[in-house]
């Protein structure tokens, strides 16, 4: 088995987020109410809004990923890769996005198994 230096970054990356998360906020990887939480972790049930906290990396060029669900218990694996440039959208952030998984399998950048199609996103306080 072959374990790639991007895959071991983003399982890093993720683990650090789940520490960091579960002093912040529980999350038991069941999909969320329909009103989104802020500086929390969760989804939609139909995941047309995802609630989590960005993480930026300078792998590619710069890929941009969302984490919604720390645990990865979902499945789409509690990551999402978005568009590398978001005005205004830094590492760390907590954000409400809103739109749709994109699931025809074209990978973005490495470590998240999907994209996520935006209709908005909104910086968190």
């Amino acid at each position: 088995m072959k374990i790639s230096i991007v895959t071991l970054f983003i399982a890093a990356l993720v683990f650090a987020t789940t520490a960091c998360a579960q002093n912040e906020a529980a999350d038991d990887g069941t999909p969320s109410s329909e009103t989104p939480p802020t500086q929390s972790f969760g989804h939609a049930p139909d995941y047309t809004w995802l609630v989590g906290q960005i993480r930026v990396t300078a792998i590619q060029g710069g890929c941009t990923y969302l984490i919604y669900d720390p645990q990865g218990t979902d499945e789409y694996g509690g990551v999402v890769a978005l568009p590398s440039k978001l005005p205004g959208v830094q590492n760390e952030q907590w954000v409400l996005a809103k739109g749709y998984i994109d699931t025809s399998g074209s990978q973005v950048c490495p470590g998240a198994q999907y994209s996520y199609v935006l209709t908005s996103i909104e910086l968190q306080k």
